[in-house]
């Protein structure tokens, strides 16, 4: 979603961005199905060329038309700066 704008406000702008995006299951040991439920997926989603950095709120949507919702998010930056991978919490839309 691009920004409101800056002087007039509003709400802002859905807006969709290639990415590369790998959907992993969730150990077992971590469903609750509370905070994370048995059709979570961890997605794995590269940062290079996105320019963007995925938000709770955010629809991902898979190779194979899948959506999900992100429901949780973790930018990954090792140097405190560069996001390399964003590993996000997805929920079957």
């Amino acid at each position: 979603m691009t920004p409101p704008d800056p002087i007039n406000g509003g709400d802002g702008t859905a807006a969709d961005y290639d990415c590369r995006l790998f959907p992993a299951a969730y150990d077992r040991r971590y469903v609750d199905g509370t905070n994370i439920l048995a059709s979570d997926k961890q997605l794995y989603i590269g940062s290079i060329g996105i320019g963007v950095s995925p938000k709770v709120g955010d629809l991902a949507i898979g190779a194979d038309g899948t959506e999900y919702h992100i429901v949780h998010d973790d930018p990954n930056n090792y140097d405190g700066v560069t996001n390399i991978v964003h590993i996000v919490q997805g929920r079957v839309a």
